[in-house]
């Protein structure tokens, strides 16, 4: 029993400074987290007055932020048996990091979702000049579709009187802004670093920066570039620019979730294009059906048979539909063929003259193999005439 009211159920989790409890308020009947500060028993003075004045920096920095969203709201802290004690909202959840060793990576849509909630919960945070210091998997929260940015435990204000462990580095190191690494103060860009890392590690799986042990971890943040992501689809840009080693490189709070704004934006443009896109039925292939001749003559006049009306037998393409297309008869006319039978004459009138020129007696009569030749004649013209039709 913690404070003669809090009942202490059972363990949720365990970090380097301290364990959270799922306790019960007994005043109120309503369950509640309670954050005991951990204390090793070797611990020195020194050391025991820094983890009881960070445990009290916590309980402030995160009563400053109580009413805002995606973070998980301090209600109170106890002092007993010289320990602090944080009652805390009881989220009905896991980690982010528990959440990756069940159940894989996130989704793209998820993963967007996170880095909204985890943006709000930043800027909310720096806007009351808080610095979290440690983003990580471990202290984001998943609870009703939502994701929650807890254990302000080494956050520092603006304000605050700088505390270090003995001995120790603050933060995770593989999560840690190269500045910070490297010695400088805190700012809030770090922050957005840790959260870069936090969200590439969400979509792929597995820590940028994370190496076999601590001296190459802290090699590969200082000086190696984080692999490119393979399954962060439209949030590739916004992690790689949160990754950025130059502080002065990255987004902020306000300029991050703009980008993401534009990544989101796009990405619904071009769904709503693509399901349009799907949902326009694809032509389907005609098939025409017409003659050897008509094809021919399509081929020769460039003529595009799908657009020709067919008349023939079940719409089959005719030469003469051919010939309609290009404005024209394939089949001949009486008055076509009476022109070539006259055409004809002229000729064998003309021969006749000839014949007559240079042997004047000749006297031209009509015999059987003229009948022939003229029969022969009117049998071209016909032909010319009427006979090129089907093939």
């Amino acid at each position: 029993m913690i404070g003669g009211r809090f009942r202490l159920d059972e363990e949720l989790a365990r970090g380097g400074f301290g364990i959270v409890w799922r306790a019960h308020d007994l005043d109120l009947d309503v369950g509640v987290a309670v954050k005991e500060v951990y204390l090793p028993p070797a611990t020195s003075p020194k050391e025991h007055s820094e983890r009881l004045a960070r445990a009290r920096r916590e309980a402030q920095n995160a009563a400053a932020l109580r009413d805002q969203p995606y973070i998980v709201a301090v209600h109170d802290v106890i002092t007993e048996d010289d320990r602090p004690w944080m009652v805390m909202r009881l989220v009905d959840g896991h980690s982010l990091e528990r959440h990756l060793e069940t159940e894989g990576p996130l989704p793209v849509e998820t993963a967007a979702h996170a880095a909204r909630c985890l943006l709000q919960a930043l800027a909310a945070a720096h806007g009351a000049g808080i610095i979290h210091r440690d983003v990580k998997p471990a202290n984001v929260m998943l609870a009703d579709d939502e994701f929650l940015l807890t254990d302000f435990g080494i956050a520092v204000h603006s304000t605050d009187t700088s505390l270090t462990t003995t001995g120790a580095f603050i933060g995770s190191l593989e999560y840690v802004a190269p500045e910070r690494a490297n010695g400088a103060e805190d700012h809030p860009a770090s922050d957005l670093f840790s959260l870069g890392a936090t969200l590439y590690q969400g979509v792929e799986g597995t820590s940028p920066f994370r190496r076999a042990n601590p001296t190459a971890t802290l090699t590969a943040l200082l000086t190696e570039p984080p692999p490119p992501p393979q399954h962060a689809g439209r949030l590739e840009p916004l992690i790689t620019a949160l990754l950025e080693k130059d502080p002065d490189q990255r987004p902020t709070v306000t300029e991050a979730l703009a980008l993401l704004d534009v990544l989101e934006s796009t990405t619904t443009a071009s769904e709503k294009t693509t399901e349009v896109v799907r949902r326009v039925p694809k032509p389907t292939k005609v098939e025409v059906r017409a003659t050897a001749s008509a094809r021919k003559r399509a081929d020769e006049q460039g003529i595009d048979l799908p657009t020709v009306k067919g008349t023939g037998p079940g719409g089959v393409i005719t030469v003469q539909d051919v010939y309609t297309a290009e404005g024209k008869s394939a089949k001949g006319t009486l008055s076509g063929f009476i022109a070539k039978v006259m055409g004809g004459t002229v000729i064998l009138g003309v021969l006749a003259v000839i014949v007559h020129i240079f042997d004047p007696d000749e006297t031209w009569a009509l015999t059987g193999p003229d009948v022939v030749v003229i029969l022969v004649m009117v049998g071209i013209c016909a032909w010319l005439e009427f006979g090129q039709s089907e093939g």
